[in-house]
């Protein structure tokens, strides 16, 4: 997955972010976040505990690179919903 730079605006120092940051940074579940790594559209964690289960997290510039990668949403082109009350006269 390519990523790109982060953006000059979000330059912060690089840390290391555990799954619950990460959820609450790209508002994804854990289940959304470990599916996407297994289809390789969202960055692997690095490990950081030892042994097979050992803990780990995600460089906060991978994360950041991939929000930055993400479309920008098409504006909303559809009708506004209509007033039930109005809808009936």
């Amino acid at each position: 997955m390519p990523q790109t730079p982060i953006p000059a605006a979000w330059s912060v120092p690089e840390r290391l972010l555990r799954r619950r940051e990460v959820q609450a940074l790209t508002g994804l579940s854990s289940a959304t976040i470990y599916r996407m790594m297994s289809d390789n559209a969202f960055p692997r964690p690095r490990k950081i505990g030892a042994g097979p289960t050992g803990a780990v997290a995600w460089r906060l510039s991978d994360v950041l690179s991939w929000i930055a990668d993400l479309p920008i949403a098409a504006p909303n082109t559809a009708a506004p919903p209509q007033d039930p009350k109005q809808a009936k006269k």
